[in-house]
């Protein structure tokens, strides 16, 4: 502090060309209490008069009697400003900045009370200092809530919404059989019990009760399959939810599928027998393998037609697709089947279209195999395979029919045989579309 009064000292004998200085002028009222050191922020102690400075150095108009002068740096050194750094004459304090007693330099602590902003600069109405000071700001130092990604910040005030399923009601995965389940169980609900109601023959005239009790005991089961399943079909068909009329659907096309095979084609009453086209092969082993061909290979590809992401698809669609292709590539009769069928090519034209429609199988399983493993965000084709698979057996009845188009003379007297010949139809449709959709829903339960 001493070093502050020396140097006051100096500048004011160095601009008196080194006399004496003249005498100070008497303070006015109240300036002993109002002299401050440069720690007068933090309790320092008053300075004794310091000596005023020549009449060159003398403050502005305006600022104050020279006990009131300070420093820039009150709060370290009291080295005073040179005279070339000291504001323009005239300018004082703004109005609301007190008298020359209460001035402060920029480090002083805080500032005397009335001290405010001008006018001009302070906040609007309303707008008064934050509480508390001019600390940091409200929650710096302390822990900072984790800002979540945009896709998972929820509102306030509303409940956590569940995760969306993969697959949904309104969207064209869901249930994209429904529709056509839907049909075909009415059509061959109908088609069940026309069989059943319709005359078996018109020469005779003979109805299925009457017949009933003529039929071999293993027989039986064929019309009482037809009245049973045409109206459990007709019920869920025009009733019920999609996942029990698959379920529905898949047992009755199952059934008509698996039954020649175990109790043989119904025979119509004195008639002649009602077989179909029968499979390429022999009995034995090969019968079974393309019978789960025909059962799993529409249901697999269709699922995985709609369903690329489902795993089941795939797994299903690989076992119904191989049981078709294993028959005709393991050898049989000394050679491979799918050899002696390019060998029955050069026949006539009648054995020309049945080997094509045979190749025809065996391209739509070949190619549903395939196509079962490729990304999911491709159906390859599956869709068609499929549907390939499921009308094959009819297509083999209707070009044996053209060929043979002398006997539908017969076959109007025998008006079951014409119900028969669409369940060659309804039931690979049954099963394939049923299959499905009860697995179907299933994965969209589960998504």
């Amino acid at each position: 502090m001493g070093y502050a009064v020396d140097l006051q000292k100096y500048m004011g004998g160095a601009a008196a060309g080194g006399g004496q200085p003249a005498a100070p002028a008497p303070p006015p009222p109240g300036a002993d209490s109002a002299q401050k050191t440069m720690m007068a922020g933090v309790g320092g102690a008053p300075l004794p008069p310091l000596p005023p400075p020549p009449p060159s150095m003398g403050p502005p108009p305006g600022m104050g009697p020279p006990g009131e002068a300070r420093t820039m740096f009150a709060g370290a050194a009291a080295m005073p400003p040179p005279a070339s750094m000291g504001p323009p004459p005239g300018m004082g304090p703004p109005p609301g900045m007190g008298g020359p007693g209460d001035q402060r330099t920029m480090f002083a602590g805080a500032p005397p009370p009335g001290m405010g902003p001008p006018p001009s600069m302070g906040p609007p109405p309303g707008m008064g200092p934050p509480q508390g000071g001019f600390g940091p700001p409200p929650g710096m130092g302390q822990p900072q809530p984790v800002i979540q990604s945009p896709q998972y910040l929820q509102p306030q005030g509303q409940a956590q919404m569940p995760p969306r399923p993969q697959y949904l009601a309104s969207e064209t995965a869901s249930e994209p059989w429904g529709a056509t389940l839907r049909l075909c169980s009415i059509v061959f609900g109908v088609v069940l019990l026309a069989a059943v109601a319709i005359p078996w023959s018109f020469s005779p005239l003979v109805f299925s009760f009457q017949a009933l009790g003529d039929l071999p005991g293993a027989q039986k089961v064929w019309p009482i399959l037809w009245a049973a399943g045409g109206v459990a079909l007709l019920i869920f068909g025009l009733g019920g939810g999609t996942k029990t009329r698959g379920l529905i659907a898949t047992i009755i096309g199952a059934a008509g599928l698996v039954l020649p095979i175990i109790i043989g084609g119904f025979s119509a009453g004195g008639g002649a027998g009602v077989g179909g086209p029968g499979l390429p092969f022999g009995g034995g082993w090969v019968a079974y393998v393309m019978l789960a061909g025909f059962l799993l290979a529409p249901a697999g590809l269709l699922l995985r037609s709609s369903y690329g992401e489902a795993s089941i698809g795939r797994l299903i669609a690989t076992v119904g697709s191989a049981a078709l292709v294993v028959p005709f590539v393991v050898p049989s009769g000394g050679g491979l089947p799918i050899i002696n069928l390019f060998r029955m090519l050069g026949g006539g034209v009648q054995n020309i279209v049945q080997v094509a429609l045979m190749l025809l199988l065996v391209v739509a399983a070949v190619l549903g195999l395939v196509t079962s493993w490729l990304p999911s965000t491709t159906s390859g084709g599956t869709g068609l395979w499929a549907r390939i698979i499921m009308w094959w057996a009819f297509l083999i009845v209707v070009v044996g029919l053209i060929f043979h188009i002398g006997e539908i003379g017969g076959l109007l007297k025998q008006p079951v045989v014409l119900c028969m010949m669409l369940m060659v139809l309804g039931y690979p449709l049954l099963v394939g579309y049923g299959l499905a959709s009860f697995f179907g829903k299933i994965i969209e339960e589960n998504s």
